[in-house]
């Protein structure tokens, strides 16, 4: 019993009691230590996240450059490629543009004769040749139309007072009173032919050849005659359109015509229709379609 009881004094000693202070303490120190490491492992873990992310917002954006560098190259080609095909239709105009510039155009043909002669018929059956090479220049009357006549395609059937305000206002590259009727060629039917690369062909009488020579218009001047004044009576008597008055009038009108041929330095060629083919074959040589 002695002995039980010193033990249990010895527990009470100052030494006993410095142990557990100090035991305490370690493990208080120990738990702050381990709270430290916690604290430390999971700002770690934080930052680790955090530099996951910004390594996998890295590799996104880095993909994302890639395919706008390559949208960007395919744009870039596709532009090149437009670019390249534009200047080459530009070039391409522009050969075309000097060459058109470069070309000569194709003179006008000036026809003559008097009314009834066949000059009309040879017109139609050269166009009807070649209508690539040559156009007919629909010229303004103030006469009524004979019958199958179409408004815009054999004449263009207008008033006095139209025809005399468009010729004060320079619209006419020829004109003149025949028969008392009003006739003349606008320079937009002339304009209208030469766009289409043809020689235009005027259908006029002499009063009308005579202002185009003054003009500075270049043209081909030809004349057609009748064999004699009895067949050409003859032939206008056979279109059946005439009155007698009118038939004295331009039998009248053509001999002031046929003189007109004889004029030195005026017309360049003159053709007696005698044989409608024959004409029309040295009609064709003189153009330079034979």
């Amino acid at each position: 019993m002695f002995l039980f009881r010193g033990w249990e004094g010895n527990r009470n000693d100052d030494g006993y009691a410095k142990a557990i202070s100090e035991l305490k303490e370690d493990n208080s120190a120990l738990s702050a230590a381990n709270s430290r490491i916690k604290s430390k492992c999971e700002s770690l873990e934080a930052k680790a996240n955090e530099l996951q992310q910004l390594k996998e917002s890295a590799h996104a954006q880095a993909n994302a450059n890639k395919r706008l560098l390559a949208q960007r190259e395919s744009h870039l080609k596709a532009a090149r490629k437009v670019f390249c095909t534009a200047q080459e239709k530009m070039t391409q105009a522009a050969a075309t543009m000097e060459k058109d510039l470069t070309k000569p155009s194709p003179t006008p043909i000036v026809v003559c004769g008097p009314s009834g002669v066949g000059k009309g018929t040879l017109i139609n059956r050269l166009m009807a040749d070649f209508p690539d090479r040559f156009g007919f220049s629909v010229s303004h009357t103030t006469r009524a139309p004979r019958p199958g006549e179409e408004d815009g395609v054999h004449y263009h059937f207008a008033q006095v007072d139209q025809v005399k305000k468009e010729i004060a206002e320079g619209k006419f590259l020829e004109h003149a009173e025949v028969h008392g009727n009003v006739y003349g060629t606008s320079l937009a039917a002339v304009e209208a032919v030469a766009t289409q690369g043809k020689a235009c062909v005027l259908d006029i009488d002499v009063q009308g050849a005579r202002s185009v020579r003054a003009s500075a218009l270049p043209a081909t001047f030809v004349f057609v005659m009748p064999p004699s004044v009895e067949e050409l009576e003859k032939r206008l008597r056979g279109r059946g359109t005439e009155k007698e008055e009118s038939i004295q009038k331009r039998l009248k009108n053509a001999a002031g015509e046929m003189a007109c041929a004889d004029e030195p330095g005026f017309f360049d060629h003159k053709l007696v229709n005698n044989d409608l083919e024959t004409t029309y074959q040295e009609l064709k040589r003189i153009l330079g379609v034979a």
